[in-house]
């Protein structure tokens, strides 16, 4: 899919890319010395490039209400400083508004323009296909209370070092996130 979506990029003029993502926007720079045929030079260059999309991006409105459709703009390393492989994420993350994407025509930016939906009419459901931030978690088993909540303040990530706690195994290698107390059996 990413061969057949960037097959026809010409890499010596393109300075940024957008990912292929279901839940937020993914912005990727063609940057020089980590992208096979990266053009745009690390540090001030790149941090302003950085800037200008994430300006740009948020400039953006639905044409007919002039509602915003960018919740944030943020640079990946603010989020994820450290890392050893944090030269594959994206450089920024595109947190959209909760608003169905499904009823937006057209979208506006006084510095860019319009840019109209290809698709004629509009979505029956208005279901953009985008996840939201927030969900939910169902666990049942042992040692788990019936209609319990968590309390802990949980994440995506705490999922799997959770199921190695409960299972007693430990990762290979270091996790991001933290056993959840109440599923994982473990003292806060």
């Amino acid at each position: 899919m990413s061969r057949w979506a960037a097959g026809g990029v010409d890499w010596d003029t393109t300075t940024a890319f957008a990912l292929r993502a279901d839940h937020q926007g993914y912005v990727r720079v063609n940057l020089r010395g980590r992208e096979a045929r990266g053009i745009v030079a690390p540090g001030p260059p790149f941090e302003r490039l950085l800037e200008r999309l994430g300006e740009g991006l948020a400039s953006f409105r639905d044409a007919a209400t002039g509602e915003a459709v960018v919740e944030a703009v943020e640079p990946t390393a603010r989020i994820y400083p450290d890392g050893t492989r944090t030269d594959r994420l994206p450089d920024l993350i595109v947190r959209w508004r909760e608003t169905p994407a499904g009823a937006h025509e057209a979208l506006s930016s006084s510095r860019f323009g319009t840019v109209r939906r290809s698709t004629p009419g509009r979505i029956p459901n208005a279901r953009s296909g985008n996840h939201r931030g927030e969900g939910w978690l169902i666990a049942a088993g042992p040692g788990l209370p019936h209609g319990a909540r968590l309390d802990h303040a949980a994440h995506i990530v705490d999922l799997a070092p959770t199921v190695l706690e409960r299972l007693g195994a430990h990762a290979a290698r270091p996790m991001t996130g933290r056993p959840i107390p109440e599923l994982a059996g473990v003292s806060v």
